[in-house]
């Protein structure tokens, strides 16, 4: 397995287990094998050209949801007002955990 691969896995389990096993969008219970890892900030060339990769990948930028409908619900590539001050709070603690 990647490193990589390591990483996005070891982020799924935490951020499940942060929901408590609830979807961030519907708040109805999953399991981890039926949850899917959804972006705010799209993983998509447009953003991170914009942001940079270290803030579309960040956690921040994550939450766990059920396939479908409830992950879509969790972009919010359409509101930039809302893209930028994610961004913007992604990197402060970008900022912070490179200084620990």
């Amino acid at each position: 397995m990647s490193r990589r691969s390591e990483m996005l896995r070891d982020q799924r389990e935490a951020l499940y287990y942060d929901q408590l096993g609830f979807c961030a969008t519907c708040h109805y219970g999953m399991s981890l094998e039926s949850a899917e890892l959804a972006h705010k900030i799209p993983e998509a060339k447009w953003a991170v050209k914009k942001y940079g990769f270290p803030v579309v990948d960040h956690v921040l930028n994550k939450a766990m949801t059920h396939r479908g409908y409830c992950n879509d619900q969790q972009l919010i590539q359409n509101r930039p007002a809302e893209c930028d001050q994610l961004a913007a709070e992604i990197r402060k603690e970008i900022e912070r955990e490179s200084k620990r």
